[in-house]
């Protein structure tokens, strides 16, 4: 995370185009975690989280 902050902040000036991707984060079925989605995961029915990126060609 903080090579990610750093990075961030040395941006001298933006690109004009940037990657979007979300990967998913599969979890164990019996979680008690209320943030925790339920849906499709690489090609499974899966609870857990979705992670997003947005990425340019410097990264």
């Amino acid at each position: 995370m903080k090579y990610i902050e750093h990075s961030i902040h040395e941006e001298s000036f933006p690109t004009l185009c940037k990657w979007i991707d979300a990967k998913p984060l599969p979890i164990g079925r019996h979680t008690k975690d209320k943030n925790a989605g339920f849906g499709s995961a690489a090609g499974l029915i899966a609870a857990g989280y979705k992670l997003h990126v947005i990425a340019d060609s410097r990264q």
